[in-house]
């Protein structure tokens, strides 16, 4: 009998919620489905990173050096959709500093990056699939010491 319940509840809870949000509440990616306050000020908007999927690696940078991800811990990155902001998906940054968000679906998206101690990064990402075949693309993600005059940045990986 309380198997049923705990069933009917269940069901109850899906219909009213509207379905399950993958919440990922140990790790890296802890909190990764709020979307970052107060939204990013741009004065010049470059256009979205096009990509077929959405991966790549972190680096961080300190002034001008260029340092190995493997000193980066607790680091993860999140897609929102661009308009609505709605939580899509994240991914923890592995020891070699890769991620990797698997399929996401053709569209406009924004992709957060964070990590404590670390500006918050916040990235237009149109993820587009080619009508003829090319190479893919990825990202490189740059985490910026706090304290710098630039904030945490992407760009396309050589």
């Amino acid at each position: 009998m309380s198997r049923v319940c705990l069933a009917l509840i269940s069901v109850f809870l899906l219909a009213v919620t509207g379905g399950l949000v993958f919440s990922q509440e140990a790790g890296p990616c802890a909190g990764a489905d709020k979307y970052p306050d107060p939204e990013p000020v741009n004065l010049v908007e470059t256009g979205p990173m096009v990509l077929q999927r959405v991966s790549g690696v972190v680096l961080i940078r300190a002034g001008d050096k260029t340092i190995a991800a493997s000193q980066l811990h607790g680091a993860c990155l999140s897609l929102f959709t661009a308009d609505s902001h709605k939580f899509i998906a994240s991914a923890p940054v592995d020891r070699r500093g890769h991620f990797e968000f698997g399929t996401v679906p053709p569209g406009d998206y924004r992709l957060v990056a964070r990590a404590p101690g670390f500006c918050t990064g916040n990235g237009p990402v149109r993820v587009k699939i080619p009508k003829v075949r090319h190479k893919d693309r990825s990202i490189i993600v740059y985490f910026q010491v706090l304290g710098y005059d630039t904030c945490t940045t992407a760009e396309y990986a050589k």
